[in-house]
């Protein structure tokens, strides 16, 4: 039945992003804010899918350690979910937050066109220290356009229970940009495991933390981020292993 679900919330999803994209290609000419109001109207409409269909909800917690100017939220990541909710549960506020995310992503049809618009900023990772420099130059001018970044320091998706493996790049937007860094915790692999199809219903939670501390080195950067989010991140799994039904604990 978990694949049954899955299976019509996919056909739903890919259904809503063929209609949005090409209702939505005209905002394409239009300033890019155009591309980031699509974008958080298609996003809800995918959380509002994956809830009906696969029982997936999600609670907040900790949105009082998000500060009132631009910074950078540093999330774990587990799943699909978080890229899909964090632009969304963000206060709302405009212009929309901007993910660092991998340069092949803008090669996907639509959705590749309206990042690019929305103003996303895209790394090659083939290009050593000049994709770092590109990053930091792009990272910089959205912030002072008000906007606020959001990595996955560790570059990718790991699986629950996965050693965490915390890439450089944010260490240096840390050092670079001189904005706060706020860790951020969850738990989205319980219900939406990496590479898996079925999804488990249930509610993910999603914590920010307190901002790390203005006066770090490089490595203390990393090691911070370690010691906050990964504590925080088993916590949640913990809590929400306790509270799931026996018959709905499987990840994949």
């Amino acid at each position: 039945m978990l694949h049954f679900r899955a299976f019509i919330f996919y056909l739903l999803f890919y259904g809503w992003t063929l209609v949005l994209g090409l209702l939505g290609l005209p905002l394409l000419l239009l300033p890019g804010i155009w591309a980031q109001h699509l974008a958080r109207f298609w996003l809800l409409g995918g959380l509002l899918l994956l809830r009906f269909f696969c029982g997936v909800t999600h609670k907040v917690t900790g949105r009082e350690h998000i500060p009132s100017t631009p910074c950078i939220f540093a999330a774990k990541h587990q799943s699909a979910w978080e890229t899909m909710a964090l632009f969304v549960l963000l206060p709302q506020a405009s212009p929309s937050p901007v993910f660092v995310l991998k340069r092949e992503l803008l090669n996907l049809p639509f959705v590749g066109w309206y990042m690019q618009k929305a103003g996303m900023i895209a790394i090659d990772r083939s290009a050593g220290v000049a994709a770092l420099k590109n990053m930091m130059e792009q990272a910089k001018a959205r912030l002072l356009e008000g906007r606020s970044l959001i990595i996955f320091p560790e570059g990718t998706r790991a699986a629950v229970g996965a050693p965490p493996s915390y890439k450089p790049g944010i260490a240096a937007l840390y050092k670079e940009c001189r904005v706060p860094v706020v860790p951020v915790a969850l738990n989205s692999g319980l219900f939406w495991g990496k590479n898996a199809f079925a999804k488990n219903p249930g509610t993910i939670t999603l914590a920010f933390l307190p901002p790390l501390s203005p006066d770090l080195s490089k490595p203390q950067v990393i090691e911070a981020l370690v010691q906050t989010i990964e504590p925080a991140t088993e916590a949640l799994l913990r809590e929400a292993q306790v509270s799931r039904p026996s018959s709905s604990r499987s990840t994949g």
